[in-house]
């Protein structure tokens, strides 16, 4: 390198002739790796045609009279400044495309938006077909990811409204198995077939349901509004101070599942700013819906002591779910209970609020039937 470059300036021929040369091959690498030429005749490639911009100034050089330009001059030395240049400059050329391209590609496998295309792949069309080649090739390739993710949306959709008319009809048809006298033990057994349905749709929409692994991570269960007795004020959770001055609560009664289940007694407060996050709060809500997205980062109205707060807090940094939503009951006219599904991961109704609003609108009917179960409820049931 350091004999050429010594070459190139030791004579001003020389340095002209390595001007041309680089400029050649700037122009070479620049104009015969823009086009597609996989579809191209050998005899049409750019790559092939500028071969004439190449070689014509090196013919030049090497029939014309160089002494006539400079007495000095040698015509392989003329020869080899043009020539290396070009070359050279080519290289750099193609090469620096390739590594955009590259970049390129790397950013996009980052961001988990390459859409099938890889970095070899991606490399492989530009250097063999042209840059034009690797931008249709992309663009075919997110074409056909976005058709074939659409499809499978539409058949994940399907699958879901499939699913979710006949786990509705489940649960229209066990509930017309309630009678007026029927026992709450029997409300109940319905009511946990109905709660099924419910986990059942929550999975589904999240595609789980077909996941063994995940099968567990939702749960939903039935709270039912109590008068408050001296059985029930003893399993009172989250109280703080005034036990003794509740007088409705919320008592969970049944899971999805008939497995073992503790037992949750939760105060209802007679206003809205003294409810606690949750079910309490659904059930006093003017849209009778709560959507907790993170139990880690919860939040408290200001009337919520400290020593409650902490009580909460410490209970679901022991349990197993991450996140839940509530939702209100009404049956015979008024508000009777809670539904409360939950998830061992974030974002139990999905992560965007309008995604929240659409499984709620999903579930509404199963809590609607639910109600119409209890909705004629024995005294002291």
């Amino acid at each position: 390198m350091v004999s050429y470059i010594q070459i190139a300036w030791a004579n001003g021929l020389y340095t002209f002739a390595s001007l041309i040369g680089g400029a050649i091959g700037i122009f070479y690498g620049l104009d015969g790796w823009r086009a597609d030429t996989a579809d191209v005749p050998l005899q049409d490639s750019p790559r092939v045609k500028n071969l004439i911009w190449v070689l014509g100034p090196g013919v030049v050089a090497f029939l014309g009279d160089t002494k006539a330009l400079d007495p000095n001059a040698k015509k392989v030395q003329v020869l080899l400044a043009y020539f290396a240049p070009c070359l050279i400059m080519a290289l750099l050329v193609v090469a620096a495309w390739g590594f955009i391209i590259g970049i390129e590609r790397i950013g996009a496998v980052i961001v988990k938006n390459n859409f099938g295309y890889g970095i070899g792949d991606a490399l492989g069309d530009y250097f063999f077909f042209g840059y034009r080649n690797y931008r249709k090739k992309s663009d075919e390739a997110k074409t056909n990811f976005l058709a074939a993710r659409a499809t499978d949306q539409e058949n994940r959709t399907a699958a879901f409204h499939a699913a979710y008319r006949r786990q509705l009809t489940y649960s229209i048809a066990a509930a017309g198995g309630v009678v007026g006298n029927s026992s709450h033990e029997h409300r109940v057994a319905i009511a946990r077939v109905i709660l099924g349905s419910i986990t059942a749709v929550v999975k589904s929409y999240h595609g789980d349901e077909e996941n063994e692994e995940n099968s567990k991570r939702f749960r939903a269960n039935l709270m039912l509004a109590r008068d408050v007795d001296d059985k029930l004020r003893s399993k009172l959770m989250f109280v703080g101070q005034c036990q003794a001055q509740i007088t409705r609560c919320l008592e969970l009664i049944a899971y999805d599942t008939d497995e073992a289940q503790e037992s949750i007694v939760v105060p209802l407060a007679e206003a809205p700013n003294l409810a606690l996050p949750g079910a309490p709060a659904a059930f006093i809500d003017p849209d009778g819906v709560v959507v907790v997205n993170d139990t880690a980062k919860m939040e408290f109205r200001s009337e919520v002591s400290e020593k409650v707060q902490r009580e909460i807090k410490g209970y679901f940094e022991s349990s197993l779910f991450r996140s839940f939503g509530s939702i209100r009951i009404i049956g015979g006219g008024k508000a009777i209970g809670v539904v409360n599904v939950d998830a061992r991961v974030t974002n139990v109704f999905g992560q965007y609020e309008q995604e929240q609003h659409r499984i709620v609108e999903y579930l509404l009917p199963f809590c609607a039937t639910i109600g119409v179960v209890f909705s004629h409820r024995q005294t002291g049931e």
